[in-house]
C-alpha cells in the first residue's frame, strides 16, 4: 500500500525495486523500514544538495531509525534498483556488538559517515577556493593604492596574489587554510574588506573542524545502541551542515534556483525538466534511448503522483537522468517568464 508507479514490492521476500528516477523515500517521512542495497544505486540529497551515491551493499533509512527521526534526507534511484526492507525497530533489536549482523551494520553505517565527511570537505574546500580568489582581488587593489598605480596594473598583480595565497593554504585542513586567508587580509590591511565582501557573498561562513568527527573502534562502545546513535548522530549533524551550504551563494545561480523553485509551480518546473530531456536526446532514438524516455516519463508521473509534489524540489529527479546543472542553470529564466 501506498507504492507509487514504478515501485514494486514483494512482502513476502520483503524485495523493493525502483525504476530510474524513482523515489524511494522523501526528506521528512516516516522512518519505519531500513533497507538493504543489493543491486542499481541511489542518489541520496538534502533538499537539493547532494549528499552521495550509495552503491551495495549498503543500508539506507537507519538513520530514522536509529535516532527515532522523520526521514534526514530525500533517496532515489540513478538506475533501476533492488533493496531488501526490514522492520527498522525490529532489526536494530536483534543486533548487538557480540554477532555478525552487527558488526556489518556500523561497518555499512561507518562507511555513510566517510561519504558524507568526504562530501563536507569537498565542500569547504570550494567555499575556500572563493576566498581566497576574492582575496587576491583585495590585495592586488591594495597593492595598486600603496603604490599608486594605474587601475590597469591590478591585471598584473592579481597573478601574484594568488601564487601567494595558493603556496599559503595546504588543502588538507579547512580551518587552518581560513586562518591563514584571515591573517593574510590582516597583513595586507584589506581584513576589513575582506570579511565585508565574504559577509556578502556568503552572508555567514565558518569551517566545521572535522578532527571530532571519527568513528572509534566499534569494541570501544558498550552495547550496539549505543555504537550505532553515535555514528548515526555524527552522520546527521555532518549532513545538516553541508546543507546549509546551499544559503552560501554559491554558485550564484544555484540560489537563484532555489528561490525559483519555491515560487515556479510545479507544473512549469515539470515542462522544463522535460524539455531539457527531449533536447539532450539524440533525434534518432535507438534502443536504449527508447527505454531511458520510459523510464523519465514513468518518474515524472510517479513524482507527480505524489500528494506532496507541490512543494518538492525536482533537483534530485533532475540528477537521476544528467540534467541537474541545466535544470539549475534555466530556473531563473523560467522565473522572470512569470
Amino acid at each position: 500500500p501506498g507504492l507509487l508507479p514504478g515501485i514494486h514490492a514483494d512482502r513476502r521476500m520483503n524485495i523493493v525495486t525502483l525504476a530510474r528516477g524513482h523515489k524511494l523515500f522523501f526528506e521528512g517521512d516516516p522512518a519505519r523500514d531500513i533497507f538493504f542495497l543489493t543491486a542499481g544505486k541511489l542518489t541520496v540529497m538534502k533538499g537539493n544538495t547532494f549528499i552521495c551515491e550509495l552503491e551495495p551493499p549498503a543500508f539506507i533509512g537507519e538513520l530514522g531509525c536509529i535516532l527515532s527521526l522523520p526521514r534526514t534526507t530525500t533517496v532515489y534511484a540513478c538506475i533501476p534498483t533492488t533493496l531488501e526492507a526490514r522492520a527498522g525497530r525490529e532489526l536494530l533489536e536483534r543486533m548487538t556488538l557480540k554477532d555478525d549482523h552487527g558488526w556489518k551494520f556500523l561497518q555499512a553505517l561507518s562507511r555513510r559517515f566517510d561519504l558524507t565527511k568526504a562530501r563536507v570537505l569537498e565542500y569547504q574546500f570550494t567555499i575556500l577556493d572563493e576566498c581566497r580568489k576574492i582575496l587576491s582581488v583585495l590585495i592586488a587593489d591594495q597593492q595598486v593604492a600603496d603604490k599608486r598605480l594605474k587601475p590597469a596594473d591590478v591585471k598584473k598583480l592579481r597573478p601574484e596574489a594568488e601564487r601567494l595565497l595558493a603556496e599559503s593554504v595546504r588543502k588538507e585542513d579547512p580551518v587552518f587554510d581560513f586562518d591563514v586567508l584571515k591573517s593574510t587580509a590582516r597583513r595586507y590591511r584589506v581584513d576589513g574588506k575582506f570579511e565585508s565582501v565574504l559577509s556578502a557573498q556568503f552572508r555567514s561562513f565558518t569551517p566545521l573542524d572535522l578532527k571530532p568527527f571519527r568513528i572509534p573502534n566499534f569494541d570501544t562502545y558498550l552495547n550496539f545502541e549505543s555504537a550505532a546513535r553515535d555514528i548515526a548522530e555524527k552522520v546527521v549533524v555532518l549532513t545538516r551542515y553541508m546543507a546549509d551550504f546551499v544559503t552560501l551563494e554559491l554558485p550564484t545561480f544555484e540560489s537563484d534556483a532555489i528561490r525559483a523553485e519555491k515560487k515556479v509551480p510545479f507544473g512549469r518546473r515539470g515542462e522544463l525538466l522535460k524539455k531539457l530531456f527531449v533536447d539532450a536526446r539524440p533525434p534518432a532514438p535507438d534502443e536504449s534511448s527508447v527505454q531511458l524516455r520510459a523510464d523519465f516519463e514513468s518518474a515524472l508521473q510517479a513524482f507527480s503522483a505524489d500528494p506532496t509534489h507541490e512543494t518538492r524540489s525536482l533537483f534530485p529527479l533532475a540528477r537521476c537522468f544528467d540534467l541537474d546543472q541545466a535544470y539549475l542553470k534555466n530556473l531563473p529564466a523560467v522565473l522572470k517568464e512569470r
